[in-house]
């Protein structure tokens, strides 16, 4: 390319390995800051919700949110992970996320808090 000013040869930058990486791991935070908002529109409105038609009082939320950050022992901001259940066929511990038993293929039966 010329700069017709200056009559020079520009060079055209390259994106490098390192500027393709940046610009995935800002859209991927971008979209992670975007399902964060989401969910605290949703998590907003359904304490709305509840407030309104169950009169509970921010006190009440205020409170179940120390009650289970406390589980742990620790007030701390975090939900502590808790272990591996077993299995609910043949009794071996669960293994990470997966959604079967690795020793005997049932399906694995998780509470929807689990982590």
């Amino acid at each position: 390319m010329i700069d017709s000013d200056t009559d020079q040869r520009l060079t055209v930058k390259r994106p490098t390995k390192w500027t393709v990486c940046e610009d995935i791991l800002l859209a991927v935070v971008a979209a992670v800051q975007l399902d964060v908002e989401k969910l605290f529109m949703i998590t907003e409105a359904l304490w709305n919700i509840l407030k309104e038609k169950h009169g509970y009082a921010d006190e009440d939320l205020l409170q179940m949110v120390q009650d289970i950050d406390l589980r742990d022992g620790q007030l701390d901001g975090k939900v502590a992970r808790q272990p591996n259940p077993p299995c609910s066929n043949c009794g071996r511990t669960l293994m990470g996320r997966h959604p079967v038993c690795l020793y005997c293929g049932a399906v694995a039966v998780r509470a929807p808090f689990d982590r």
